[in-house]
């Protein structure tokens, strides 16, 4: 026998929604962990360490999450009253509600595979119900459940669709049409389905009875049948068993746990316990719901109080043998540097505006503002005089005080008059601030030599002439033969 995997504790964290774990699922294609609770709400946790991943209502309040399924475009939950698929990333994609859904209790997709999208929802009603992903969720096929008692538990392999009702009995369907093969009775009397897990040929339940004053009591066993011969056979447990999950892994390893937080692994080859009775820590209350991961190595618990109990066989566990692929997260936030205040070459134009929709502080009041456009300055009169038009066009020579092409702007008739008085005085070109005029070396008798640059320049380089040819290329030059 293979030696069995010892898992111990990892992480414990409380899910979004302020009640009680009602269904938990780890993702088949995503390193995430799935929680439904009492109110309504789903809330995913990235890996083992519960990293918060997406969170939204997903039902009214009121309304808890009874089951989960993964699909590979999406997370399905399960109201008593309707069906609802997000994306992982929290959106939603579809709702789908029916005067004939009123105690929805389970759902299971109908295939494994990438391509499925027939999904069987069921519970305390008298019909199976078979929901088309592709379709929004709609219903494509109905089948009656004798006796009206409902599906209390739907599971799958590849031949047939296990559904347990609330009676104790098992109907093992055709996936593809719904038929019953074969009825599988309750082991005992009074008996009812508490779990049931199904994989390949084995299938295993677990249940209580009502024997005394109508209170139910666990039974201390497991029922385990081949769906090739269809013949129980028991195991005895050292605790009742409530929950059951197969190790994938293993073919033949399953998890039990207890309400109380008793877990332990049974070989339902060999009808044997494979590993101790492990107890869950950190735990208070009882527990309502776990999963196991696909490559068996993490297994997560979820409790009254809203805990999830992650339990593995290392601290860096991984739910994937291989990445199926890469979890998508949000674009990260772009921080700006820190600027100092007082640093005089700070770009502050670096810094982005909000886009605002309402009015700024900087705004001026409207009662003081106005708008105010280009006035074009009226053509000076001796142009017009020396006008000749050719077709619509005009020509007039150059007055020589402007360049070709230029004009003067005036705001106004005042501004024209000073502006002309300005042009026409001897003093203009002082108006040119010192830093902008235009500077001609003057050498003395020793040249070069003894000459100081530095009243020119920031540098005591010479520089080129500004009244050369071409001087516009002289700052090039200049770093070029530095």
């Amino acid at each position: 026998m293979e030696t069995p995997a010892v898992y111990s504790y990892i992480q414990n964290t409380v899910a979004d929604g302020a009640a009680a774990v009602s269904s938990l699922m780890i993702d088949p294609f995503d390193e995430l962990i799935w929680v439904g609770g009492q109110g309504g709400h789903v809330t995913s946790y990235y890996s083992a360490l519960c990293e918060k991943y997406t969170s939204f209502q997903a039902h009214p309040p009121g309304y808890p999450v009874r089951d989960l399924a993964l699909h590979q475009e999406g997370v399905i939950s399960l109201s008593p009253a309707s069906v609802r698929m997000n994306v992982r990333r929290g959106l939603t994609r579809w709702i789908q509600t029916s005067e004939d859904f009123y105690d929805l209790c389970t759902l299971s997709l109908l295939d494994k595979s990438a391509s499925n999208h027939r999904l069987a929802v069921s519970g305390n009603q008298p019909s199976l119900f078979e929901l088309d992903i592709n379709r929004n969720g709609q219903i494509v096929r109905r089948a009656s459940i004798e006796g009206g008692t409902g599906y209390k538990i739907v599971r799958n392999n590849p031949t047939f669709l296990a559904c347990a009702d609330f009676a104790g009995g098992i109907d093992l369907r055709n996936k593809d049409n719904f038929q019953v093969m074969r009825h599988l009775a309750p082991t005992s009397s009074n008996m009812m389905i508490q779990d049931m897990a199904l994989l390949g040929n084995q299938l295993v339940t677990c249940g209580f009875s009502d024997v005394y004053r109508n209170r139910p009591t666990a039974h201390m066993y497991l029922s385990v049948y081949d769906l090739r011969t269809f013949r129980p056979q028991l195991i005895r447990t050292h605790f009742p068993p409530v929950l059951l999950k197969f190790l994938e892994v293993y073919t033949s390893r399953l998890v039990c746990v207890s309400t109380s937080g008793q877990f332990q692994m049974f070989d339902v080859g060999r009808l044997e316990p494979a590993s101790p009775i492990n107890s869950i820590e950190m735990l208070q209350f009882q527990v309502t719901c776990f999963d196991v991961s696909s490559n068996s190595q993490g297994i997560a618990f979820g409790d009254e109080a809203g805990n999830i109990i992650v339990y593995g066989t290392a601290q860096d566990i991984r739910f994937h043998n291989t990445i199926q692929r890469a979890t998508e997260f949000a674009d990260p936030v772009d921080t700006l540097p820190a600027m100092d205040v007082c640093d005089p070459l700070n770009v502050y134009s670096s810094v982005p505006l909000p886009i605002c929709d309402g009015p700024l502080l900087s705004d001026l009041p409207p009662q003081i503002t106005r708008f105010r456009y280009h006035v074009s300055g009226p053509v000076d009169p001796a142009i017009l005089s020396s006008i000749k038009m050719v077709g619509q066009i005009g020509y007039a020579p150059n007055n020589g005080r402007m360049r070709r092409n230029e004009y003067n702007y005036i705001t106004s008739k005042h501004a024209t008059a000073s502006f002309k008085l300005q042009d026409q005085s001897p003093s203009h070109e002082s108006q040119i601030p010192l830093y902008y005029q235009k500077i001609d070396i003057k050498y003395n008798k020793l040249g070069i030599e003894d000459f100081d640059y530095n009243q020119y320049n920031n540098t005591c380089f010479a520089g080129l002439e500004s009244s050369l040819p071409n001087c516009y290329s002289n700052d090039m030059l200049q770093v070029a033969g530095n």
